[in-house]
């Protein structure tokens, strides 16, 4: 189903950093971890607590507090680590350790020459936190934490038409950990509402929240192509899919939104798909030179550039950005694009798998060209966005009215899943893709005739 486990991963870890502080913070606060904790007057009951919370100081918690919280409590009191602090710290580390080590690779080959170790040292602390606190661990909370954080990320082979598409994926012991949250009686006890401030955003953290980000919608490419598969296949009807697959770049948008405020300082999402693009395809050196190479071949990128990391684009959704961009620029002016040829015509009774990279980059930048061309013209004409519940239509829409500083439009996450979810849907169908017109038709006909 599309509601299994599409909390954004990015949200994921950062809850679960969330709640590490705040069973570290609580514990160490109770006990006294203040050099002059504030004198108790009892517990306050009603309608005195809820007034009491509204004057809550802050309570600031920086990143370099956790370690001295975690020897406070190991060397002074017998705390006992709860499971759910142990799954959280685990997920957490886990969740960052994979980008830290692309991090540190590229630096190590020589790019990256403005980052810092912010990221690292982040992973470092955890980690150090972790090591303070294991004998505080019960054996059942030390077999999971270890069982979460030592299976490592799984990278699935997508099924069928999905084949070249890797992502990073939480494994399975990281989606099944205990839901966490801190005991709401700790929050009672304490007096301060409790604020981390463990680094000021950067680009690593814009594009870890981008690498993260896309783990749940590679997961959503991943099940609307299923659904279309059972559709090309008879066992599920058009409106049912087609459900589906609208609610997709809904739920895409809602997971986009979330972060938008992250990438927002650094170009938004086109340039955070594009640095990420840019790392990918960087980090594939094995030697300095080949890497030196490489970033001087990306900074004077060309469509060679594009075709022949064809398969890293689509995973990116670099390529479906890029083909948004070139053919909704007209729509800052209120008019449409209108396609004609110039990459050849979609075929869908060829065979996708026997194409080369120039082949599919053709076929998919002309099938972009002609439906961005026909939403825009019926966006224009009818204002479909405010008629029907059409996400695709709609996103493009939302292209036309953004406004824009620069001659490039502004484009958000929603009409760029849009557009790859549009493409994935067609390799999936192949020969069949006029199938859900011809449906749509025949099941329209029979409702008129009832009527």
């Amino acid at each position: 189903m599309l509601t299994d486990s599409l909390l954004a991963a990015y949200q994921q870890y950062k809850q679960d950093t969330k709640h590490v502080v705040e069973w570290l913070a609580c514990t160490a606060r109770s006990y006294g971890f203040r050099a002059t904790p504030r004198a108790s007057a009892g517990r306050l009951k009603g309608k005195a607590r809820k007034e009491a919370k509204k004057t809550t100081k802050p309570y600031s918690v920086s990143l370099s507090d956790l370690e001295p919280m975690a020897l406070f409590l190991v060397e002074n009191f017998q705390v006992t680590v709860p499971s759910f602090f142990a799954a959280a710290l685990a997920r957490a580390i886990q969740g960052r350790m994979s980008f830290a080590d692309e991090l540190k690779r590229s630096r190590d080959l020589g790019a990256a020459s403005g980052a810092t170790d912010g990221h690292q040292h982040f992973v470092d602390v955890l980690q150090r936190v972790h090591e303070i606190l294991k004998p505080r661990m019960g054996p059942e909370t030390s077999s999971m934490f270890n069982k979460i954080l030592t299976t490592g990320d799984s990278v699935p082979d997508l099924a069928n038409r999905f084949n070249g598409l890797h992502v990073l994926e939480p494994s399975e012991p990281f989606l099944n950990a205990p839901d966490v949250s801190v005991p709401e009686r700790m929050f009672h006890e304490l007096e301060e509402a409790i604020v981390f401030e463990p680094w000021r955003d950067d680009v690593e953290e814009a594009l870890f929240a981008w690498r993260s980000l896309n783990v749940s919608l590679q997961k959503l490419r991943k099940c609307v192509a299923k659904l279309w598969e059972r559709y090309r296949a008879g066992d599920l009807g058009l409106s049912g899919v087609a459900i589906a697959h609208n609610t997709a770049i809904h739920l895409a948008q809602r997971m986009g939104q979330e972060v938008a405020p992250v990438f927002e300082k650094y170009g938004g999402f086109q340039q955070i798909i594009y640095d990420s693009f840019f790392m990918e395809y960087v980090n594939g050196a094995t030697d300095r030179q080949e890497q030196a190479a490489r970033v001087k071949r990306f900074n004077n990128m060309n469509l060679d550039l594009l075709v022949e990391q064809f398969d890293l684009a689509d995973q990116q959704m670099f390529f479906a950005f890029q083909c948004i961009v070139s053919e909704a620029e007209s729509t800052k002016e209120n008019a449409y694009s209108t396609y004609n040829g110039k990459f050849g015509w979609y075929s869908p009774n060829d065979d996708r798998a026997q194409k080369t990279n120039q082949e599919k980059y053709n076929e998919d930048h002309g099938i972009t060209s002609e439906l961005v061309g026909d939403l825009q013209l019926v966006e224009l004409l009818f204002r479909v966005a405010d008629l029907v519940p059409d996400e695709f239509a709609a996103a493009i829409g939302e292209i036309a009215r953004t406004p824009s500083t620069t001659s490039m439009p502004r484009v958000s996450l929603r009409p760029i899943f849009a557009t790859q979810l549009a493409l994935d849907c067609l390799r999936v169908l192949g020969k069949d893709s006029e199938r859900p017109y011809h449906d749509f038709i025949a099941t329209n006909t029979v409702i008129a005739k009832s009527t």
